[in-house]
């Protein structure tokens, strides 16, 4: 494999091997506790997981996390958009801001597509650490996770502190927790697909 060098012209490539062995000679000579040979080692396992990420990982995160989002976006709007759902919340009208629905929408999808690539970014860093086989169930439980360090210490902030009704914070967060676990499944599914 080639790798060319910062700088350098495309006849004047050098090899991963080179890369290695330059970068293990550099670090030994500035930390007397590595040899040679163990700092070689080690960047021998970094640098190729270096290359995948670079080549694989950004395509993974973007698509796996746009895919994400718009899974969220959809069951969202079931949820919220269900007769008893509405019903509920037609009896709060005035609690609302007053922007037409297309607006609602389009704001509601943008943040859904930017909040998921944002937890693609983050799923990538974490998926490793979850040791959980299937990538459906690894992405129900990352879902899971995620609800429970966001959305519950949220809606109980919004319970301890402000006078808004119970019954949309108890919907909220139901909604909230079919969101996550539905678009975690998808998120870490896709996401293992392209990886």
């Amino acid at each position: 494999m080639k790798i060319a060098r910062k700088g350098d012209s495309v006849r004047n490539p050098i090899t991963k091997e080179e890369i290695i062995e330059q970068g293990a000679k550099d670090w030994s000579d500035h930390d007397q506790g590595m040899s040679y040979e163990q700092a070689k080692k080690e960047l021998s396992k970094i640098i190729p997981k270096l290359k995948r990420w670079k080549k694989s990982s950004k395509k993974a995160i973007i698509i796996s996390g746009l895919v994400a989002g718009i899974v969220a976006f959809l069951v969202g709007l079931i949820l919220s958009l269900n007769p008893l759902v509405s019903g509920i919340y037609s009896g709060y009208g005035t609690i609302f801001k007053s922007i037409d629905f297309f607006s609602r929408m389009l704001l509601n999808f943008v943040g859904s597509l930017l909040s998921m690539v944002l937890l693609a970014v983050l799923y990538s860093y974490t998926e490793k650490s979850i040791n959980i086989k299937s990538s459906w169930k690894k992405g129900l439980f990352f879902g899971f996770l995620f609800w429970l360090v966001s959305r519950v210490p949220g809606s109980y902030s919004l319970w301890l502190s402000f006078n808004y009704p119970d019954i949309l914070n108890i919907i909220q967060t139901f909604n909230g927790f079919i969101v996550n676990v539905i678009s975690g499944v998808s998120l870490a599914t896709i996401y293992k697909k392209l990886k």
